[in-house]
Parts: structure tokens; sequence; C-alpha cells
């Protein structure tokens, strides 16, 4: 018998695929990744057709085949009309998906072998310049870009499709324009996703916590106020509370150097390879100070560069190092311009405080039938060389005690020789 039977020994499988991305619109798309391994790269910033080319992605057919084929980058813009691929698939009519970015896979091979497919990934860049454009891009040291924090909240508060749907005339112009302004002068640019498993309210708190800043109203114009924790005041010009001012100081306490943390671990998000990276800062004279280290870990997945994840590592570990007063008081109305991320002068001299620089963390406003204010505050780190500290005064009070007197009975002995023995030597 002659000739040859051809033999099946696996399949290449060819996938047609809709895949929305992200709400648009977004400046490039630069990467893609299957299976952690890079498919494709260049720069697309307009919607059009890119051919990925890897056959050998994952060892070609005699393993798990490789990817291939043509890929639609639809990105959702205001005048996009609906895919063919997709119309001719599943018929008309068909919605045009504007606002999203999404990938169209015209029937793209994903895998040999295997039926499964792999999970994908895309590198984008995306900085929303719907207000202050010139800042909205910041580049940071290592030369890449990433987006201004600011206006990440800006866009939060004010996009009526997914953000909070405030009014641009809700936000202090010049308090966002000055904080846009000093994280791009810091390079202090953040990579995020927002996936809508948590609210927006915790996604601003989070980029909050990012660049140590604090968004509030202001209680003269009831806008949001953004507000960055810096050394950025004059002692000389902040606003006093004292006795003449304060109602009550309901408590004042200063940590101990046992409940400091003396080494801070940053958790951040490596670049290139999108996984968990660390650094670490140690504070040497607080270790040395409590025989110990004491460590604390913090995750910031919104940075990409190590210096600027180093930079906030230091930030922290100096806040978190030092035994720092907090306060509690109650002032009359004349603090009622007073807002949370605000600083003031303490003075008090029944405690011996000629000046302490602190910083508001809550604010309560009273009722109207009570005008206290309620602050509490804590000691301020960048005021930490400003504070002085006076001798408090003496308290005038006397012990009622009297000095113990000599008893009128007495009786003489001689000394016994163990006395003797362990008080004199032997010569």
């Amino acid at each position: 018998m002659g000739g040859s039977r051809k033999q099946t020994v696996g399949y290449r499988y060819h996938l047609g695929m809709h895949m929305v991305v992200c709400h648009g619109p977004v400046d490039a798309v630069t990467e893609i990744q299957v299976g952690d391994r890079q498919a494709w790269s260049g720069s697309i910033t307009a919607s059009g057709r890119i051919d990925i080319n890897a056959p050998q992605l994952f060892g070609g057919d005699k393993r798990e085949g490789g990817v291939y084929g043509p890929v639609d980058v639809a990105f959702g813009g205001a005048t996009q009309a609906p895919n063919d691929y997709l119309q001719a698939r599943l018929g008309t009519p068909q919605p045009a998906y504007r606002g999203v970015l999404s990938l169209i896979l015209r029937q793209v091979c994903v895998a040999s072998n295997n039926p499964y497919v792999k999970p994908w990934a895309v590198r984008l860049k995306r900085c929303w310049r719907g207000w202050y454009p010139g800042q909205a891009e910041i580049m940071e040291s290592e030369g890449d870009a990433s987006a201004n924090p600011a206006h990440i909240i800006y866009e939060c508060l004010t996009n009526s499709s997914w953000g909070m749907g405030y009014p641009a005339s809700s936000i202090d112009d010049a308090s966002f324009t000055a904080a846009a302004d000093t994280l791009a002068d810091e390079g202090f640019g953040l990579n995020l996703i927002w996936t809508q498993q948590s609210t927006i309210e915790q996604f601003i708190r989070e980029v909050l916590d990012h660049i140590g800043g604090v968004l509030t109203t202001s209680p003269s114009t009831g806008r949001f106020v953004l507000r960055l924790v810096r050394a950025d005041y004059s002692v000389a010009t902040l606003p006093v509370l004292d006795p003449y001012n304060v109602i009550e100081l309901e408590s004042f306490q200063r940590a101990a150097w046992g409940e400091t943390v003396n080494e801070i671990v940053v958790v951040y998000t490596d670049r290139e390879t999108f996984k968990d990276a660390t650094v670490t800062v140690q504070d040497l004279a607080n270790i040395q100070a409590q025989g110990a280290v004491v460590s604390q870990t913090r995750r910031y997945p919104g940075i990409t560069s190590p210096g600027l994840a180093a930079r906030v590592a230091m930030r922290d570990l100096s806040s978190v190092s030092a035994p720092l007063a907090k306060v509690r008081l109650k002032v009359n109305r004349k603090a009622w311009s007073l807002a949370p991320g605000d600083v003031f002068r303490l003075e008090w001299p029944p405690l011996g405080i000629g000046g302490i620089v602190m910083r508001i963390a809550a604010v309560d406003g009273g009722t109207l039938t009570d005008g206290a204010i309620s602050i509490d505050a804590v000691e301020d780190v960048f005021g930490l060389p400003q504070a002085s500290y006076t001798a408090p005064p003496p308290t005038g009070w006397v012990d009622p005690t009297p000095a113990p007197s000599a008893a009128s009975p007495r009786r003489l002995i001689e000394a016994p020789y163990w006395d003797i023995a362990r008080s004199l030597s032997a010569a």
C-alpha cells in the first residue's frame, strides 16, 4: 500500500472578540501583552487597525502557539461609526461604542494546542486635558510621563459620566492650579486604574494618600479646595490660637518613643512588569533610641517611579518617626475660616508651650445654639524646628507634710560586728 495519511496533532484557535478596555478618550495605546508576554508594541494615537505578529509567543505550534492577526483599536470618539466586523458578525443596528476604548479582534489566532485564552493586558496613556492642559502630564526623573494627580481629582469630581458630576463652578480653581503646579515641580505623577470595585470617593482618598493632600470645602465659598501637606507657609504669618480665643483645651498628648515607627516599606508598581516592587527607608536614630526596628508597610500602587517611591517613603518616615503632639480644643468663632489641612500656631503658657505649629485634621463647626468650634490637630512635622517651649511657672503648692524630727527617747548600743566589718576596710 502506498501513500501517506495526514494526522491531526493539534489545533490553532482563532477568536473574534470585542474587548472594552476603559473610558475614553485616551492619548495612545503603546503595548499589548498576552499571558504576561509582549505581543505588540508601538504607538497608535487614533482609531485604526494594527497587526499583531507574534506566532512564537508561547513556543509556536509545537507548544502553545502564539498570537497573530488584525486588531481594530477603537478610541471611542464622538464621531466614531459602528465597527464593520461587529456588524458582519452580530448584525445591525450595531452601537458605535463611543466614549470607551475597545479592541476588536478580527479572528485573531490566540493559541495552539490550548483552548484556553491567556489574559490580555493593554498599556495606554491617558492624561485628562479638560482643565489646565499645560500641567496635565508630568515628566518623571526616569523620563517617563504620568498623569497629574490634581487633574485626576478634578476629573473625578466633575465627570458627569462616571465621576461625581459636580459643575466646574464648584471647584476652587486657584487651589487646584497651585496644587497642580506644585506636583509638576515635584515630578509627582501617578499611574492609577479605577476599576469601579471601589467608590469614586474611595478612589479620590487613595489619590490624596499618595500625594499627601487634603480635599475639603471652603467655609466661605463652599467650593472644593485641594491642599497639599507641604512646608509652604511662614510661621510668623500663621493664625495664633491661645487662651484669648480658645474656650477649652480638652486634651494635649504627646506620643512616646515606643509609639513611633522607625522603618517604612513602600510597595509601588514596577512600570515594566506591572509587579510589586519595594523600597525601604529607616530612621537610624530612632532605631538606636528604641533598641529595635519597628516597621510599617504602605502601599502606593499609583507610583511607578523608584525615585518617587523613595521620596514618598522618606516623607512618611518623617511623620511617623517623631513623637508628635496631638491636641483637641474648642475655639470661638474667630477660627471660623480654618479647615482641615490648615496650619496654626498654638500658644498655651499653662503647659509651657510658646508656639507649636499644628495642622488641622478635623473641624466641627458647632451648632446654631453653640458657636464653639471643635478642632482636632496634630503637630506639623514641617514645623518641628520652629516649635518653642518655655519653662512652666511655679505652681505655688506647699507640701503640708512637715519634715521628720528626731524622737526624744534615745538609746545607744554598741555597733554589731557585721556593720563594722562591712563599713571598714581591712586596714
